[in-house]
């Protein structure tokens, strides 16, 4: 996301693809994170803001997945993937 900011302002079109090879250091970066908060960490409730994380994870996968693999889905729940005008 913080590699991704940057762009969010421009008003040009974007074509996402420039950003894969970002993302790939992005998700080894969390992995890395969630792990020394697992296993090295030792603040108190380092175990629970990782749970926390992986949870949220899993939901915000589930809310989008109708989206990223094209199902069908009624109208209502296409708008609210748009939370801005312009990413329609």
């Amino acid at each position: 996301l913080v590699l991704w900011l940057f762009w969010a302002t421009n008003p040009r079109t974007l074509f996402s693809y420039h950003y894969i090879p970002a993302f790939v250091f992005a998700v080894l970066a969390l992995g890395y994170v969630v792990h020394w908060l697992w296993n090295v960490s030792r603040f108190d409730r380092s175990r629970q803001i990782a749970i926390v994380f992986l949870v949220a994870v899993g939901v915000t996968f589930v809310y989008f997945y109708p989206h990223l693999a094209a199902v069908d889905v009624p109208r209502w729940l296409d708008d609210q993937y748009y939370w801005f005008g312009s990413w329609r």
